[in-house]
C-alpha cells in the first residue's frame, strides 16, 4: 500500500508541473532561446514632394502620400539585406521612414548614424533611411545576432518621362541628306539618302555615333526611302528592279522576274511589295505571291512606311503596321503574320472612323518604327513642321503629345529608327544633328 501511495503522489506532482509549465502566466527562460532573425519587415505611410507647374507656367511643389504596402519589403537571410524591389516613386521622402511592422526573433537595434553603436529600434520612431542603414537581431539566450543591410530604394527619375540628348552636332555628312532613311543595322546606324546628286550611305556605331563615314553607292538608281529589312538583308528598289545587300554597302540585283513599283513592308519572314493596285508577298525576293486584301480601293499610292511587332499576347504572331497616303489623306492598314506558317491572314483596312478625335495624320518624308509595345511616326506636315505621334492600339488612334520632339531640334527632315536598347535615334537633315531619347522606365535594369 505504500508503494501504491508514493505512485499516485509521484504522478500528482507530475501533473501539477505539467499545468505548471504550459500556463501563459508563466515568465519565457529568455536563456532558452538562441534565435536571431528579422520575420517580417513592411513600410509604412511616407510622404513624397512632387515638382509641377501651375496654370501660370510657374514651378511649384506639392505633397501626396506614399502607401509602403504597395512596396513590399524582400528579407535576403542568406546575404543578410532587406531591400524593395520595387523602388518608391521619385520625390519619397525616406528621411522620416516609420515602418507598419518590423518585427523579429529576438532584440532588434539600430546602428546609430552619429555613433556607429546600436541603439534601441523603436517601430514607432521616425527614422532617415535616406541611406543605408543596419539592423541586428541580438538572441534573447544572449549569445547568436545577425546583422541586416536595410536598403529603401527611391526612383531617381519619373519612369514615364522622355529624355532626350544630342550626341552629335552639325554633322557635314548628314546635313546635306535629302530623301533620307534610317536603318539601324546590327551595331550601325545606317542613313540613306542623296547628297548632291547622287545617292551614298553615311554610317556611324551605335556606341560612337559622333563618327560618321560617308559611301558612295554605285548601284544604279537605288531609291534611299525604299530601303526595308527582312530577316538579314536590306532590300530596295532601283532602275533595274529589287535589289539585295548583306552588309547595307554593296548592292545586288535579286534574280527575279517580278518588277515592284514599290516596297511597302517587310516582317521577320515576308518582304511586301506593291505592283499594279496588287499586294505580292515573298519569304526570298525571288518567288512572289499576291495578298489578299478586305477594301482594294483604300490601298494607299504613296509614302509607304511600315512596321513589324511580335504580337503581344501570343509570341507566334507578327503584326504588321502600314502607314501610306492617298487622295492627300493618311491609310493605316494591318497584317497578322502566323510566324508557324499554320493560318494564313490578309491585310484589313483601319479607317478613320468620324469619332476618332486622333486619327493618323498624312505626313511626308516619314518615319515609322516599334516602341513600347505600340509605334512612333515622325515626319513632315503639310506645312513642313516636324511633328512625332505614338500609337498604342495598333494605329487606329495616334496621341500628337505623348512624346515630344527635343526642344532644341533644329532642321528641315528627320531620319528615325529604334534600337534594342530602347533609344529613339533621330538625323536632322538640313543641320546634321543626331539625337538619341528614351523613356525612362525602358532603361532601368531589372534586379
Amino acid at each position: 500500500m505504500n508503494y501504491i501511495r508514493i505512485l499516485f503522489f509521484l504522478l500528482a506532482v507530475a501533473f501539477m508541473g505539467m499545468q505548471s509549465a504550459c500556463s501563459s502566466d508563466d515568465a519565457i527562460d529568455a536563456s532558452e532561446y538562441g534565435d536571431c532573425i528579422v520575420t517580417a519587415a513592411k513600410i509604412g505611410t511616407l510622404s513624397r514632394t512632387i515638382h509641377s507647374k501651375t496654370s501660370a507656367g510657374k514651378d511649384t511643389l506639392y505633397s501626396v502620400t506614399v502607401q509602403g504596402v504597395y512596396y513590399p519589403l524582400s528579407i535576403d537571410h542568406i546575404n543578410g539585406r532587406i531591400y524593395n524591389a520595387d523602388s518608391l516613386p521619385v520625390g519619397t521622402r525616406t528621411d522620416k521612414t516609420v515602418f507598419s511592422a518590423f518585427s523579429a526573433s529576438g532584440r532588434l537595434a539600430l546602428r546609430s548614424l552619429v555613433s556607429g553603436e546600436d541603439t534601441t529600434f523603436t517601430l514607432t520612431d521616425s527614422l532617415d533611411f535616406t541611406h543605408e542603414r543596419f539592423v541586428t537581431v541580438y538572441a534573447y539566450n544572449g549569445i547568436g545576432s545577425r546583422t541586416y543591410s536595410v536598403d529603401l530604394r527611391v526612383h531617381k527619375e519619373e519612369a514615364d518621362s522622355f529624355c532626350w540628348t544630342r550626341v552629335h552636332g552639325g554633322e557635314a555628312a548628314l546635313s546635306a541628306l535629302s530623301d533620307m532613311r534610317l536603318v539601324r543595322w546590327g551595331s550601325e546606324l545606317l542613313v540613306y539618302g542623296i547628297k548632291e546628286g547622287k545617292i551614298c550611305v553615311a554610317s556611324a556605331d551605335v556606341a560612337q555615333p559622333a563618327a560618321w563615314n560617308i559611301t558612295d553607292l554605285s548601284t544604279d538608281g537605288l531609291q534611299p526611302r525604299s530601303v526595308v529589312q527582312m530577316g538579314q538583308k536590306l532590300y530596295a528598289l532601283g532602275t533595274a528592279g529589287l535589289l539585295s545587300s548583306d552588309d547595307g554597302r554593296m548592292w545586288s540585283l535579286v534574280a527575279t522576274d517580278f518588277r515592284p513599283e514599290a516596297l511597302v513592308a517587310a516582317g521577320r519572314q515576308s518582304l511586301y511589295a506593291q505592283r499594279d493596285g496588287t499586294v505580292y508577298a515573298s519569304t526570298d525576293g525571288v518567288e512572289w505571291v499576291a495578298e489578299t486584301l478586305d477594301e482594294p480601293a483604300e490601298w494607299p499610292l504613296a509614302n509607304y512606311v511600315s512596321v513589324a511587332q511580335l504580337s503581344r499576347t501570343d509570341k507566334q504572331l507578327e503584326n504588321i503596321l502600314m502607314v501610306g497616303s492617298a487622295d492627300g489623306q493618311a491609310k493605316v492598314w494591318k497584317r497578322v503574320v502566323d510566324l508557324t506558317g499554320h493560318e494564313n491572314f490578309g491585310w484589313f483596312y483601319l479607317p478613320a472612323e468620324d469619332k476618332n478625335p486622333y486619327p493618323c495624320p498624312n505626313l511626308q518624308n516619314a518615319a515609322l518604327m516599334t516602341y513600347d509595345t505600340g509605334s512612333l511616326l515622325v515626319g513632315n506636315t503639310a506645312e513642313g513642321r516636324l511633328v512625332l505621334y505614338q500609337s498604342s492600339d495598333n494605329g487606329r488612334t495616334w496621341l500628337p503629345d505623348a512624346i515630344t520632339l527635343p526642344a532644341g531640334m533644329t532642321g528641315t527632315t528627320v531620319a528615325a529608327a529604334t534600337d534594342d536598347d530602347h533609344y529613339v535615334w533621330m538625323i536632322c537633315g538640313g543641320s546634321g544633328d543626331v539625337w538619341r531619347g528614351r523613356l525612362n522606365r525602358l532603361g532601368w535594369a531589372n534586379q
